[in-house]
């Protein structure tokens, strides 16, 4: 285990290596960032368990052709937070209890295979700020939050899902709607 209240900081200066925890875990205080790439090309992140921090890994501008491979991160405020990124993809990585998303994705294309997001505050996955993203990718489960008419999908109106039948969710879900905005999926419960 290594506390940590500044984390770990790849800077673009340096491309094209990997960061192996080999199962360690990186915690926190709930600031700052647990792992951040900043400008980086081709670095992989994985086999971390990242624990309370504002944000648990996050792909700061311009970071591209990034891998996140089998880490854990929870107790967050955003667990994995692609910000102005590009073509990164993210494999069989767990987020939960993040306090607000477990997933973010402010980035033009990522990747998503085999992704487990749950015991979420708003979003499983949660896209801000970035029209015309695409993402791709196939076997990823978003747990829906807590309450009624809550969504596991969210702003869903900014990025393209290449293949719906790649996200799965805990409920029956819907595309749901507020006046002209697309909230994404949410959750279909008759009680609410």
């Amino acid at each position: 285990s290594c506390p940590s209240q500044d984390g770990i900081s790849v800077s673009s200066n340096v491309n094209d290596i990997i960061l192996d925890c080999n199962g360690f875990s990186i915690t926190g205080d709930g600031t700052n960032e647990g792992i951040t790439i900043d400008g980086a090309t081709g670095i992989t992140i994985k086999n971390c368990f990242i624990d309370n921090f504002l944000v648990g890994i996050y792909l700061d501008e311009y970071s591209s052709q990034n891998v996140l491979l089998d880490n854990v991160v929870s107790n967050s405020e955003r667990g994995i937070w692609l910000y102005s990124s590009s073509d990164n993809v993210l494999n069989r990585n767990v987020a939960h209890d993040s306090t607000e998303y477990d997933v973010v994705l402010s980035s033009s294309s990522a990747v998503l295979n085999n992704n487990v997001a749950y015991s979420t505050g708003e979003a499983g996955l949660n896209n801000f700020f970035c029209s015309g993203s695409t993402v791709s990718g196939s076997g990823n489960f978003f747990e829906i939050a807590s309450g009624c008419n809550s969504w596991p999908v969210e702003d869903q109106d900014y990025f393209t899902i290449t293949d719906p039948q790649s996200i799965t969710c805990a409920d029956t879900i819907e595309q749901g709607f507020n006046g002209n905005e697309n909230y994404g999926y949410y959750v279909v419960d008759s009680s609410c």
